[in-house]
Order: C-alpha cells, then structure tokens, then sequence
C-alpha cells in the first residue's frame, strides 16, 4: 500500500449538507476498495483560476490515504462518473512526505504561543 493525497473541487451550487455527504461518498469509496483514509481537510470555498465547467468558484477538499496502486484508475472513474466533483487530482506521496505527515499526526497537540512565551520568562 501506498500514501496518496487526493485533492478534488466539488461543485459550488450545492447545499451544504450535501458538501459533507459527497466527501463521506469518497472515503467510502476508498475505504470499500482496500483503502484507508488518514485524514480530511476541507478548504471550503475558493475561487478558482479559471472556468470549470462554466464554474468560477470550487468547494476544495483534500484528504490523504494509504491505498493500493490497483484503486487509483477506478477512483477516477469514480470521479469522473460523480456530477458533484468538477476536478480531482490524486497525488502519490514521496516516502519523505509521508513521513513527515505520519510524524505530525501523531504529535501531541501544539501549545498555545502565549503558553511558550510564559515559560521562556520564566526561565
């Protein structure tokens, strides 16, 4: 299995809820397939650089994986097939890459700058 990031552009006239219900779409679809999905990062709403599909704005989402190589044709048939999705783009991570986001994840949380600021006084 193989890190990968997936970023895609869900169409902006859509409500809402259906932002949320499109990307659980897609973590199931990986999931189902043999994957498993690390983490979601969703941007929001952006505009866009050029036209999409008569589109100049986009809904981004990002997420990283670790999948097989064998689900990356199909999940973009996936997301060819979807109405939702106007543009995707999966990314294989180099091993340096995933590392580091493998390190970062299981940190434990940052502190506050105030709460460094304090300690550094005080020594």
């Amino acid at each position: 299995m193989r890190d990968y990031e997936v970023l895609f552009v869900i169409r902006p006239d859509l409500e809402e809820d259906r932002y949320g219900a499109v990307v659980d779409e897609v973590k199931k679809f990986i999931e189902s397939n043999g994957g498993e999905v690390r983490t979601v990062d969703v941007w929001g709403s952006r505009r866009l650089a050029y036209r999409i599909r008569h589109f100049t704005e986009g809904y981004y989402v990002r997420l990283e994986c670790k999948a097989p190589p064998t689900l990356i044709a199909p999940l973009g048939r996936f997301f060819r097939l979807s109405e939702d999705i106007i543009r995707f783009m999966p990314t294989r991570l180099d091993e340096r890459a995933a590392r580091h986001a493998r390190e970062t994840s299981q940190e434990p949380s940052a502190k506050e700058p105030a709460e460094d600021a304090e300690e550094a006084l005080s020594s």
